[in-house]
């Protein structure tokens, strides 16, 4: 098995007691909005980046949560992740449901915090955490 080492950054972003989750359209779970480092780029100018492309926002706020080490399986690969955590605040803020992805093969949702333990976020360890910083 190949390994291979993927630099992530990832928002949380909160509408009310709702959390924004995304998913490719070819997907059964779902992520937080963001998405892989480019090589020369920090985790904050990823994040500002992928959220432009993804869509179509600009991030007003941006604060660091944690850095997270995940370990997966994807076909003959074992993805060893740094996912960079953040909490955001988006403008203009999304309030259309669903809200709308600039990309095809994404589909975006807020998710009630109440329903998060019953879908499959991943990284599934990071549940709880997003229960905690939503509800509160």
């Amino acid at each position: 098995m190949r390994r291979e080492i993927r630099p992530t950054a990832r928002a949380v972003i909160a509408l009310g007691d709702h959390l924004l989750l995304g998913r490719g359209e070819d997907e059964m779970f779902y992520n937080l909005p963001g998405g892989g480092i480019d090589r020369g780029e920090a985790p904050e100018q990823s994040l500002r980046r992928e959220l432009g492309e993804e869509l179509g926002r600009r991030i007003t706020t941006l604060d660091f949560v944690m850095l997270y080490r995940n370990i997966y399986t994807k076909g003959e690969r074992e993805i060893h992740e740094r996912l960079h955590l953040f909490e955001a605040t988006l403008l203009p803020v999304l309030v259309e449901n669903p809200p709308m992805a600039r990309e095809a093969w994404m589909r975006f949702e807020w998710v009630p915090v109440a329903e998060l333990m019953l879908r499959d976020v991943r990284p599934a360890p990071l549940v709880a955490l997003l229960v905690s910083m939503v509800a509160y």
